[in-house]
């Protein structure tokens, strides 16, 4: 077969696959429109506008995100590649599963009420971001393993933070701290005990990648400003207080709250080479996980779990 022959069907068939996934890709973002008209417009404009005009394409080469940090030691970009290749191997194995059913005395409802209330707690304390995910990330991890009546519910978040604090935090808050903020509802005891019960449950692992690790990763190949920034820890924040993101891989949420962001904030491409390269997910890889932040923003308004918008109100 000639070869300039063979060049040209090749590079056909790589566009009609293109054009089936970008078909498809539409399909999937108006089979919600019903369920939700408020979802997020601006996500959907916007993907048309990309598929439509070409504007996809606009970066064609993938930037080199870590080349501002070569002289700085602790930025480690001889290995940082390496770190989060691996970070996306094993983040499936500290992934809670959906575990709801098997719990008889509490329901997503709950949940979100704790994680509402923790996002309050973690705000008093002052306490960094990672904190606050490895608290939730333990809490969902323990419910996957354990069931747990309804009035211990409050009793493991708060153990969970000061798991996590302690782990994370230089000055984490004492016991006595959390006996407060609970309202004096679990002594200091209670408290210590089921601290240790949420270790061995989970044998004390606890370097786990959470989502925070993908964002701090996924925010710098964005090239955000701070606007872009503070809206991807927004949605990324939203996403923690609803049960049914527990479904999808940490990277994943990380990835869609950055593509959800963008498109909220008309950057454009919402998503390209860069994001593309160091996410390891394609658009329409994430696109679901994206309509879950967008819905889940569209309805902040309509409930009174409002500390994570109060939060980014500020």
């Amino acid at each position: 077969m000639d070869i300039q022959f063979e060049s040209a069907i090749l590079e056909r068939a790589d566009e009609l696959l293109e054009e089936v996934i970008l078909s498809w890709t539409l399909n999937l973002l108006r089979e919600c429109e019903t369920e939700a008209k408020n979802l997020c417009p601006t996500l959907i404009k916007t993907l048309e506008y990309d598929v439509f005009s070409g504007t996809r394409a606009a970066a064609s080469k993938s930037l080199d995100i870590d080349s501002v940090d070569k002289d700085n030691d602790l930025a480690a970009v001889e290995y940082v590649e390496d770190m989060y290749t691996f970070y996306k191997e094993v983040e499936n194995e500290s992934k809670p599963v959906m575990y709801m059913p098997t719990q008889t005395e509490i329901n997503e409802k709950m949940r979100s009420i704790l994680v509402d209330w923790l996002v309050e707690v973690h705000i008093k304390f002052d306490l960094s971001p990672e904190t606050l995910y490895l608290t939730i990330n333990l809490i969902d991890r323990f419910l996957s393993l354990k069931t747990v009546p309804r009035r211990e519910l409050q009793l493991l978040g708060v153990s969970a933070l000061l798991i996590a604090s302690k782990y994370e935090e230089i000055w984490p808050p004492q016991v006595n701290d959390l006996v407060y903020v609970t309202d004096n509802s679990y002594s200091n005891k209670q408290i210590l005990v089921m601290e240790k019960t949420i270790l061995g449950s989970l044998e004390w692992y606890l370097t786990v990648p959470t989502q925070y690790v993908f964002l701090v990763r996924f925010t710098k190949a964005a090239i955000s400003d701070p606007e872009v920034e503070n809206m991807v820890h927004y949605l990324a924040e939203l996403g923690l207080m609803n049960y049914e993101t527990l479904k999808f891989p940490p990277s994943l949420l990380a990835a869609s709250a950055v593509y959800a962001a963008r498109c909220f904030l008309n950057k454009r491409p919402a998503w390209n080479d860069t994001l593309k390269f160091h996410t390891g997910y394609a658009a329409f890889e994430i696109l679901q996980c994206a309509k879950r932040l967008a819905l889940i923003h569209s309805r902040v308004g309509e409930g009174k779990l409002r500390a994570v918008f109060k939060k980014y109100s500020k």
